[in-house]
């Protein structure tokens, strides 16, 4: 997997303030589907927002940076919309919004990429532990571009710090 670019998201992520972001946190894992075999990591930085015709919403922003490895060898940055639905210790969230990949290959044939990424986090203290599905495509058949979108699939699991 390819540190340089995580490294240099951390970087950015130390020198913003800490009442300035909501969580950061990290998320490694395995492709799965056509990226079986895919080694993977994530970084994320995300903040709290409120959606204006739904206050009760509880909603967010992600800005994420990840790389991949193997045959389908790729980084990519994203930034994403998301909500959330709480239990007590436990909720669900689910964010979607475009992502740029570094190289073209043969599972998606362009750079301009769509990001789903939907899971289950338990929140103990300042720190979360999840588990979720990301997929990046480009969404050919919404979008019509040219090439092909099978889309790279993957299976994380997230331990997350939150900062306020």
């Amino acid at each position: 997997m390819k540190l340089r670019p995580m490294l240099t998201f951390v970087g950015a992520l130390l020198s913003v303030p800490a009442f300035a972001a909501d969580r950061i946190s990290m998320e490694v894992g395995e492709g799965v589907h056509w990226s079986k075999g895919a080694d993977a990591g994530f970084l994320r930085y995300a903040r709290d927002m409120k959606f204006p015709n739904f206050p009760e919403q509880p909603a967010f922003y992600e800005f994420s940076i990840g790389a991949w490895d193997k045959k389908n060898d790729n980084n990519a940055i994203g930034l994403a919309i998301g909500i959330r639905h709480y239990w007590d210790n436990f909720h669900l969230e689910a964010s979607g919004g475009p992502a740029w990949a570094e190289h073209k290959t043969h599972v998606s044939a362009t750079h301009e990429q769509f990001v789903l990424h939907i899971g289950g986090v338990f929140t103990v203290d300042r720190f979360e532990f999840g588990i979720f599905q990301s997929h990046y495509s480009n969404a050919k058949p919404l979008l019509g571009w040219d090439g092909r979108n099978t889309g790279y699939d993957f299976l994380t699991f997230q331990v997350g710090y939150l900062l306020k």
